[in-house]
């Protein structure tokens, strides 16, 4: 609370004189914060300040550079604490480190939070900009899957072709099945 009082600036200014417009636009430039509402009032709560925080859906690892990322993509800040419920993603051909002023694609967090949910053993995804997102397989191949909202699709067609590759006894190095309409495999 203190932290949130210290970015208002209002820590001199008489009551009378704080504009809760400006101090709510001030506090919504922070990237934690979601909501903030600012209430003038008469002693002993002159400022009551009420803010909701961002919670974080991803740990987003590019070029090194750990960040949290909200359900929409903005990058929230470097992580503080360890959260071990969060899904990793690790980037690969990317080669800046992500910023504070950064944002990741509303399909690709999207699509992670599918994978999540669909693939619920899998904690840690890659993000590859032309390849979307993957995971190497514990078979020993690399799964990619693209981006966007049709995860169910995609990976009801994986589990499809890995069957009909390992029934055939053949073991693919990569399955990429970002079109659904016309997966492919490598070292079929």
């Amino acid at each position: 609370t203190r932290e949130i009082f210290r970015y208002t600036g209002i820590a001199d200014q008489h009551v009378l004189t704080v504009d809760p417009a400006a101090v709510q636009r001030t506090l919504l430039e922070i990237p934690t914060i979601a909501e903030a509402e600012v209430i003038l009032s008469w002693p002993p709560e002159m400022v009551r300040i009420r803010i909701v925080e961002r919670e974080p859906v991803l740990l987003w690892n590019q070029n090194g550079v750990e960040a949290w990322i909200d359900i929409h993509g903005r990058v929230l800040t470097a992580p503080p604490e360890d959260r071990p419920g969060l899904l990793r993603v690790v980037t690969r051909g990317v080669e800046d480190p992500i910023s504070i002023n950064d944002r990741i694609a509303q399909d690709v967090v999207d699509g992670a939070r599918q994978l999540q949910e669909l693939v619920p053993t899998e904690r840690r995804l890659r993000y590859d900009p032309f390849l979307g997102l993957g995971f190497r397989d514990d078979r020993g191949w690399e799964a990619w899957f693209g981006s966007g909202r049709d995860m169910p699709v995609k990976i009801l067609v994986y589990q499809r072709m890995v069957e009909n590759l390992l029934e055939r006894g053949i073991t693919p190095s990569v399955v990429n099945v970002a079109n659904p309409d016309r997966p492919y495999c490598s070292g079929c």
